[in-house]
């Protein structure tokens, strides 16, 4: 009887070995797909924030792939990010929303929609209105944008900050002769 189950103990750590093994044969890309899957599957339950710590780590094993199997997953590491980005978003967990769209930013470092999407969750989500304006100005330094200048002195007048608005909407007229912000510094 000993034996009986001494041989099953060891034939469950063998075969508990064998697919431990089997795992880390699989490739990168492979286990990043299996990663994607179950976050998907877990983005359809409303577990946002576990669905997008999963497709975290598929976008690890695209991006580790990407390096050291020099396979383009451009495509995929992109699509990870957007998943993230709008999994954690729809989980209430905004921090880490901003440093998915921050790692979007530094891909795409002229998107003015991150910057803007950034500073919408300072100014709505976490009401913090300052942290959105710094955001933009950043932004700004290195893409004058008309968009996001206007946003800029739009968030200016909501914290009743007149000069810096009447500032920003001047900023944003030089870039583009808008009626609108015209009307805005008279």
């Amino acid at each position: 009887m000993k034996y009986r189950v001494l041989i099953t103990v060891l034939g469950c750590a063998l075969l508990t070995l064998g697919l431990m093994t089997a795992v880390e044969d699989k490739p990168l890309e492979r286990l990043g797909n299996e990663a994607a899957f179950e976050a998907d599957s877990l983005y359809s339950l409303n577990r946002f924030v576990q669905a997008a710590e999963k497709y975290e780590v598929a976008y690890n094993y695209f991006i580790r792939a990407e390096q050291e199997d020099n396979i383009p997953l451009v495509d995929k590491i992109a699509q990870m990010l957007t998943n993230m980005q709008t999994a954690y978003y729809q989980g209430g967990d905004f921090e880490n929303t901003i440093r998915v769209i921050n790692k979007r930013l530094e891909l795409e470092p002229n998107n003015d929609v991150f910057a803007r999407q950034i500073a919408q969750i300072y100014e709505r989500d976490l009401n913090d209105r300052v942290r959105a304006i710094e955001t933009l100005e950043r932004f700004d330094e290195n893409n004058p944008n008309f968009t996001v200048r206007r946003t800029i002195a739009r968030l200016y007048t909501a914290q009743e900050d007149d000069a810096n608005a009447l500032r920003w909407f001047e900023k944003t007229f030089e870039l583009r002769q808008d009626a609108d912000v015209l009307q805005n510094i008279a």
